[in-house]
């Protein structure tokens, strides 16, 4: 199912060595008896490509802005809080906004995706996700990825949740709702709104989750009523925030620019929704960093401002990871190989953040 490559590309990929059955409880007992003995099991099972279909609602009237409620409809066995919860909550949350869509400052789409586990025909390492990829790309052919505001996504929902987003909305919302906030996972249909600069947040449990997670056991009595009632208060206070007031790029902008300048780099982020969404473009793709010592580290967001981060606190070259890589593309973002000292390091950041802002014409204050 999954190839255990480091690169997270969207390239296609052999399948895996190893093929992996579900069989009921009765034929495991059965196969369980003859452990350690030559046990000839036939499977006669077919694999075929097949299409899935995205489920899209929209209530959009003449707003020129629209806000994304999604979910996924795939599941893994029973797939209880994978992710059948997530569902019947999303179109729970539809059905209030449209009681109150008079007070909408914009439209929204609920979406139902498919192909969320392991979509990609081509067993891509980077293989979830698909419904959402495809739809990303339908809305890039027809310019019209820059009329989603914000997206809200729910996935694996049932026990114990944290919202995962970048700094920027976790600084703007923890005001308004009290919950634990945590960086983007790569897992989650967010991730392909967030990669394209649009500021994107998914409400999950996973973390808490790992006993049942795809199995036979992920079912209605492991979750916890108390948690679902209150992810879907957070969820609801969320989504009318974003359908009802505006968020700001002053917060992303004004950090990133602190910790520019507070080494020395001679630039400066301009704080508009122009320069936020690009620079949220470019500082979102999901890097690979190869450190020194051989190990491989993944990063989601804020790849460069990472960066620079680890030069402010750790001001150790042998901490600095070596190479990083663009997600997909395999393109070299940044090389300190020849990196010696400090000053150089902050140099080569500065050249490197410049040439990546050209070459997205970035508005810069030098």
């Amino acid at each position: 199912m999954v190839t255990a490559t480091p690169d997270y590309s969207w390239d296609r990929a052999p399948p895996p060595v190893m093929p992996a059955l579900t069989v009921s409880k009765e034929v495991g007992d059965e196969l369980s008896k003859h452990v350690g003995e030559e046990v000839e099991f036939v499977s006669d099972v077919e694999t075929r490509l097949s299409t899935g279909y995205n489920l899209i609602i929209n209530l959009e009237g003449d707003k020129e802005e629209t806000v994304v409620l999604a979910v996924h409809h795939d599941h893994w066995l029973t797939g209880y809080a994978d992710n059948c919860l997530g569902v019947g909550l999303g179109a729970s949350m539809l059905l209030n906004v449209i009681k109150e869509r008079a007070s909408m400052k914009r439209g929204l789409s609920f979406i139902s995706f498919t192909a969320e586990e392991v979509g990609n025909p081509g067993f891509a390492s980077l293989y979830w996700a698909y419904g959402s990829t495809r739809y990303v790309e339908y809305l890039e052919r027809r310019n019209l990825l820059n009329n989603i505001y914000a997206v809200l996504n729910l996935d694996v929902v049932g026990r114990q949740y944290v919202v995962h987003t970048s700094e920027d909305l976790s600084m703007q919302l923890s005001q308004l709702v009290s919950t634990q906030w945590e960086l983007p996972k790569p897992y989650f249909d967010s991730l392909n709104f967030e990669m394209n600069g649009i500021p994107s947040m998914t409400l999950s449990s996973l973390d808490y989750y790992w006993d049942v997670y795809h199995t036979d056991k992920d079912v209605e009595d492991r979750a916890s009523q108390q948690d679902i009632d209150s992810a879907f208060k957070v969820a609801s206070q969320l989504l009318n925030y974003l359908l009802t007031s505006d968020l700001t790029p002053s917060p992303y902008i004004s950090v990133l620019n602190r910790d520019i300048i507070s080494v020395g780099l001679g630039i400066e982020l301009r704080e508009d929704w122009e320069t936020y969404r690009l620079v949220k473009y470019l500082l979102s793709k999901y890097l690979i960093e190869y450190r020194r010592d051989g190990s491989v580290k993944t990063i989601y967001t804020n790849s460069i401002l990472s960066y620079v981060r680890r030069f402010i606190n750790i001001n150790d070259i042998s901490q600095v990871p070596l190479r990083v890589e663009e997600m997909g593309s395999g393109k070299v973002i940044m090389d300190t190989s020849t990196i010696r000292d400090v000053r150089q390091l902050s140099q080569y950041i500065s050249q490197v953040i410049e040439s990546l802002a050209e070459d997205m014409n970035i508005n810069l204050v030098t």
